[in-house]
Parts: structure tokens; C-alpha cells; sequence
């Protein structure tokens, strides 16, 4: 089982070509678009996010402490093993997640 960490992604587009960096995250994080990034207001407003020191600090912060997800990979793998043997030839999910607050 891999993890998408949303939250390491986002954080990882350049703001100078913010709505390319987003439209080349789409594909991966469909679940957490809700918002429209060709709408200028909207890019205004996700670069101000991107870019606020409070943010980029909490960010940090939350990157450096689950800076690997290794064991919830680990245990997630091995929970699907067992679902697998009970159901098999079931779908398993890929699995995106954000650490953080906000948006």
C-alpha cells in the first residue's frame, strides 16, 4: 500500500506557476478539489494560503513529525492482506491523505 500525502504535494508547487502546479495535482487528488483554480479569486486566495507564514510553519512542523509513514503503510498493507483473503478479487482503494488544518 503506498500513501499520497497530499499536504507534502501541495506544498511542493511553485506559487510563480500555481495553477499548472495544481492542475498537475488533479489527477492524483481528485477527492480534494472542490474548488474551481481557473477562477483567479481562487488561486489568489490558495496562494495567500501557500504562502503565509503561519501556514508554511505549521506545515513544516507537520511534515517533520510524520515525515514517514512507514508503519501506517506497514499496518494499512497487512490489513488489506487479511481483507483480500476474505474477499477476494476486491478492489483495493489508493489511499490519499493531508496532514493539517484548513484547507
Amino acid at each position: 500500500m503506498n500513501i499520497n500525502r497530499y499536504d507534502l504535494d501541495l506544498f511542493r508547487v511553485d506559487t510563480g506557476r500555481l495553477q499548472q502546479g495544481l492542475e498537475s495535482l488533479k489527477p492524483a487528488y481528485r477527492f480534494f478539489w472542490m474548488l474551481t483554480w481557473v477562477i483567479r479569486r481562487n488561486l489568489n486566495e490558495m496562494k495567500a494560503y501557500l504562502e503565509n507564514a503561519r501556514n508554511t510553519g505549521f506545515h513544516a512542523a507537520v511534515a517533520d513529525r510524520y515525515r514517514n509513514a512507514g508503519a501506517l503503510e506497514n499496518g494499512l498493507t497487512e490489513a488489506f492482506r487479511h481483507f483480500l483473503y476474505y474477499y477476494p478479487g476486491s478492489k483495493i482503494p489508493g489511499l490519499r491523505i493531508h496532514f493539517g488544518r484548513g484547507l
